[in-house]
């Protein structure tokens, strides 16, 4: 049975004990990581037909099966597909990028639905000052540690494994919120 069967007509849930509806509000929620999953999946392959060309027939750095670097219009036609803003098309593809290419375990973690997609970007945000390396480290430090925890649990856990990983990690993320301030008073 899917979802919408056991959930019935209008999602009432008709015969359904506390106890399903619960359970069921779960499945719902796993199902809507699932779907975001699927469409950061979608971005990666246009990430992929969108490479953008070495110089003199360099090839561009790449993280695996993904490209460092994509073609400008690349935000612009997510934009207009998803009907969102530049900003947001930018931070859904690099949120793509990133969920594949430097921190897959917590791709996996949204997929199969035991984190959401704001917890996966609360975590690529958090992440995002350190190297692939230490990226890596962090992310083993907390990716069995995030079943059922609040996007606030998840963000301190992400926040200390950044600096547990790179000593001078809060000072980054503290210039870097720093920068982000005054690009948005500015």
């Amino acid at each position: 049975m899917t979802l919408e069967e056991l959930s019935g007509p209008e999602w009432r849930c008709d015969g359904a004990t506390d106890d399903e509806l619960v359970g069921l509000l779960g499945r719902w929620q796993a199902a809507e990581s699932w779907a975001a999953a699927g469409k950061l999946g979608v971005v990666r392959e246009l990430i992929r037909r969108r490479a953008r060309p070495g110089i003199r027939g360099q090839d561009i750095p790449a993280h695996g099966d993904l490209p460092d670097a994509w073609e400008e219009g690349l935000d612009h036609e997510i934009s207009a597909a998803l009907a969102i803003s530049l900003r947001s098309a930018d931070k859904l593809t690099d949120l793509a990028w990133q969920l594949r290419a430097r921190l897959p375990g917590i791709g996996a973690l949204l997929a199969e639905g035991t984190i959401d997609l704001l917890k996966a970007r609360i975590i690529a945000d958090e992440l995002s000052v350190l190297d692939d390396e230490q990226a890596a480290l962090a992310e083993k430090l907390i990716v069995g540690r995030l079943a059922g925890k609040t996007p606030g649990q998840v963000g301190r856990l992400a926040a200390q494994a950044v600096c547990t990983v790179d000593h001078e990690g809060a000072r980054k993320r503290r210039e870097r919120a720093e920068r982000d301030e005054a690009r948005v008073r500015l």
